[in-house]
């Protein structure tokens, strides 16, 4: 499962555009809950990140991509 979106000027935490944090985990979450959906036919939340690491700013304008799959696979 991918989620691709481009960062918009709403995304924006603060003056000089880079995107917010939340907003990257909350991608993150959407993908688990697609796969959860995918795989059982419900949803499931994620209880929490052990990890979480961000090497580059996200800037408005940025295009990102999530991807996650099951573990099974």
């Amino acid at each position: 499962m991918t989620l691709r979106a481009r960062m918009a000027q709403k995304d924006a935490h603060c003056g000089q555009n880079p995107v917010d944090g939340a907003w990257i985990l909350q991608s993150l979450g959407d993908v688990v809950t697609e796969i959860t959906v995918l795989m059982g036919g419900d949803e499931g939340l994620p209880s929490g990140y052990s990890e979480s690491e961000f090497k580059t700013p996200v800037y408005v304008g940025d295009c990102i991509e999530v991807s996650g799959s099951d573990a099974q696979e």
